[in-house]
């Protein structure tokens, strides 16, 4: 899990230096996965805060999750607290804007993903409706040689209070478009970079105020 977060985090780096002004992060083609590598390998976008919480059918918080001090926290109820290691990084990319690209295609841990996002600032979720798999699983062993089962056990809420409970929704919605073989064609990319460049111009128009 951890060499999964490292290529994330190296990915990253990559694309960022000194001139980054802004995150395009691409969900539209990411159906699910392992949750904990992919909050890992971004820990330095998201910054420091709280992000999410989980919650049951009855209403009841089955635990937080948060990034401290650089490093992923899921605080369960129930005896399931873990710390996830921080990959090495470029610093702290907390203050940039971000965009997150949604598609249908867009599932499960991926709206995980896209639903921490809802908590952090000077962000926004740009395309299409997702897949609709939003609940948190959980699996449990049972008697016999290699039986198991998986149930969906909670649903996800942000720090703003919003309980995600059908898919994750655009704040600008951007439908069709797309071109994964030519980003300057592609409708969504489009309207990332025109909503960063807002960003860039607010924050600019500010300095120059002060």
């Amino acid at each position: 899990m951890n060499r999964y977060a490292q290529q994330i985090s190296d990915s990253l780096c990559k694309n960022v230096g000194p001139g980054t002004r802004g995150l395009i992060i691409d969900l539209r083609l990411n159906g699910g996965g392992n949750s904990h590598p992919m909050h890992q390998g971004l820990a330095a976008v998201y910054g420091n805060r709280s992000l999410s919480e989980g919650i049951d059918g009855r209403g009841r918080s089955t635990g937080t999750f948060a990034v401290r001090n650089g490093r992923v926290t899921v605080h369960g109820n129930y005896g399931d607290s873990i710390v996830l290691a921080a990959p090495k990084g470029c610093g702290d990319l907390s203050g940039l804007p971000v965009v997150i690209l949604l598609s249908p295609v867009t599932g499960s841990s991926a709206e995980q993903l896209a639903i921490a996002f809802t908590s952090r600032p000077r962000t926004v979720l740009i395309g299409e409706r997702t897949a609709g798999y939003v609940t948190s699983n959980n699996g449990f062993i049972l008697p016999g040689t290699d039986n198991g089962i998986v149930l969906a056990e909670s649903l996800t809420r942000n720090v703003h209070g919003k309980l995600f409970a059908d898919d994750v929704r655009p704040d600008i919605e951007v439908i069709g478009g797309d071109d994964f073989m030519d980003r300057a064609k592609d409708k969504k990319i489009q309207a990332a970079v025109k909503w960063l460049d807002g960003q860039v111009g607010k924050a600019a128009s500010s300095k120059a105020k002060r």
